[in-house]
């Protein structure tokens, strides 16, 4: 799997340089910061990557930790993401789920599914990104663009993106490098001018 992951990467990267997600850049650039990737997830959701970097970029000038992010005035993170869709509700979110981290997890981002998941805003596909680029955890995070490009590959067998679910990987042992390769391919993929693959029917 390692060597067949590896010459997936090295082809992508011969043939046209991958335009990495946000959530990569913020991987390495912030050495994986747990809270950063989470609040950097809930705002690149129906957002172009490069107007969730920007935004990112700004606020975490500002706030860049969740005892700071918490006391912030809606006004004024509003005023630092709008270059994200629905950034109205987006700034009053990232201060709620700021103030969760803070008192129910004591300033720490939980590792763990199951307690992500109970975070408003954060829904399995969220919870994934942050357990893949915060933490480098063995998960997939599913959508209609990865769910047919596992398809494809032959990595599943699935009829629908609801049963591309992580659990459908457990036996790739290279689970986390999978995700993460996963979803280059797909922005390689987005900004290729044949899009034929993505738009079949799986």
């Amino acid at each position: 799997m390692k060597r067949i992951l590896d010459g997936m990467q090295k082809t992508m990267m011969a043939v046209k340089p991958p335009r990495y997600t946000a959530l990569e850049g913020l991987h390495q650039a912030e050495t994986a910061n747990p809270f950063k990737i989470l609040i950097g997830t809930v705002l690149s959701a129906r957002t172009k990557d490069e107007n969730t970097t920007k935004a990112v970029t700004q606020l975490f000038k500002v706030y860049n930790t969740p005892q700071k992010l918490a006391k912030a005035k809606v006004k004024d993170v509003e005023k630092i993401i709008k270059s994200v869709g629905f950034y109205h509700v987006k700034a009053r979110r990232i201060i709620e789920v700021a103030n969760i981290i803070l008192t129910k997890y004591h300033g720490k981002v939980p590792p763990d599914m199951d307690k992500l998941v109970e975070i408003p805003g954060v829904g399995r596909k969220t919870a994934n990104c942050v357990l893949v680029y915060a933490f480098e955890k063995p998960a997939i995070p599913v959508d209609t663009h990865v769910h047919r490009i596992s398809n494809r590959l032959g990595l599943v067998d699935t009829k629908c993106m609801v049963r591309t679910s992580a659990s459908q990987f457990h036996q790739c042992v290279m689970y986390a490098k999978l995700g993460r390769i996963v979803i280059i391919l797909k922005n390689w993929l987005n900004t290729s001018s044949d899009m034929t693959c993505l738009n079949a029917p799986c």
